[in-house]
């Protein structure tokens, strides 16, 4: 591309695409006739879980700029498939660089987001 996109694009495709998948919700749940279904609140090992996730989705972002984009997917990706699913911590980590090296091929190489890059920056 000769030119690189602005840096709302990103942004307004994930907002479109959860604006079009919200609708599509609405549209389903207004068109059933079931009775309402009452949500259960998670019990004391589920809440633990969430707090999990929080805490690491929260390490992310605060390791994303010291460490890069494509490094704390990698990191983030394979805790919460090793933690969350219970696979096998080889598994975890495959999927986790498998996530890291598309992160940065698409985000960073291909659409030339401005993510930070991590050691792998040019200097």
């Amino acid at each position: 591309m000769e030119e690189r996109l602005p840096p709302r694009t990103l942004p307004y495709v994930i907002g479109s695409l959860i604006l079009i998948s919200g609708v599509i919700l609405a549209i389903r749940s207004w068109r059933s006739r079931e009775e309402t279904l009452e949500i259960k609140w998670p019990n004391r090992p589920a809440t633990f879980r969430i707090l999990v996730t929080l805490i690491s989705l929260l390490l992310y972002i605060a390791l994303m700029g010291p460490l890069g984009l494509p490094i704390s997917t990698f990191l983030f990706v394979s805790f919460l498939i090793w933690y969350l699913g219970r696979y096998r911590i080889l598994y975890a980590l495959f999927i986790g660089f498998l996530s890291g090296l598309i992160s940065y091929l698409l985000f960073i190489y291909l659409l030339e987001l401005s993510f930070p890059v991590g050691p792998w920056a040019p200097r």
